[in-house]
């Protein structure tokens, strides 16, 4: 069964590298290495910054992650710098993703509570049925290639 994922950040990383369906993870972090340990290609990703009021600006699909390889003389990952990524929060996952759908004009407020940066969807926690609105979206929006 597919699963929704909210996922808050608090940076333009995800816009910066959206061009290359990438987005970049800390394994360091409990609740990231929790949703690495759970999600499953075809999961939903739902993005939303964390200075936004709780808007919903992306939403695309899961594909898998992979360790990122940056190394002292050849680098099989993209750079930092080539992601566009600003910060040293020490990104070394990578999350790709495909079909990505541009949500910055449809104005979804997801009205999410507390810090947690990556958590399930449910009913509960969230003022959007998720599940619904994508129908829609898959109705009336294109995918798009970046921000």
């Amino acid at each position: 069964m597919v699963q929704d994922w909210l996922i808050i950040f608090n940076n333009n990383n995800f816009q910066n590298s959206s061009k290359f369906n990438i987005y970049g993870l800390n394994s360091l972090s409990k609740t990231n290495n929790s949703f690495l340990n759970n999600v499953e290609k075809g999961d939903r990703l739902w993005f939303i910054p964390s200075k936004s009021n709780r808007q919903i600006i992306a939403v695309c699909l899961y594909e898998y992650y992979k360790k990122r390889e940056i190394g002292p003389l050849i680098n099989i990952s993209k750079t930092d710098e080539e992601l566009n990524w600003i910060g040293n929060d020490n990104w070394d996952i990578e999350i790709h993703y495909s079909n990505l759908y541009n949500l910055t004009e449809c104005y979804l407020y997801s009205g999410i509570k507390g810090q947690t940066s990556i958590r399930k969807y449910n009913l509960f926690n969230c003022d959007i049925n998720l599940p619904n609105e994508y129908l829609n979206i898959l109705k009336y929006s294109r995918i798009t290639k970046s921000f």
